[in-house]
């Protein structure tokens, strides 16, 4: 009866080596995305409330248009 423990033991630990444990790392992948992203909608809403609450209207910036090269822009 022990050495059929120890089989079914087994093959749970090679289910959660071969199949829980990369989906574990793709799903922590990806929550890691979507928290990203969140921080990125959370910056740019504080970023129009200050906006709107200092009755800005027009903006000039310098955006990245890529390998760091950048251009002015009228918002």
């Amino acid at each position: 009866m022990d050495s059929y423990r120890q089989e079914k033991v087994q093959k749970f630990e090679e289910f959660v080596d071969r199949r829980l444990k990369p989906d574990l790392v793709r799903a922590i992948g990806e929550r890691d995305k979507v928290f990203e992203q969140q921080k990125i909608f959370s910056d740019l809403r504080r970023n129009i409330e200050n906006f709107e609450k200092n009755s800005v209207t027009s903006l000039r910036t310098l955006v990245n248009l890529g390998s760091e090269v950048y251009m002015q822009a009228d918002v």
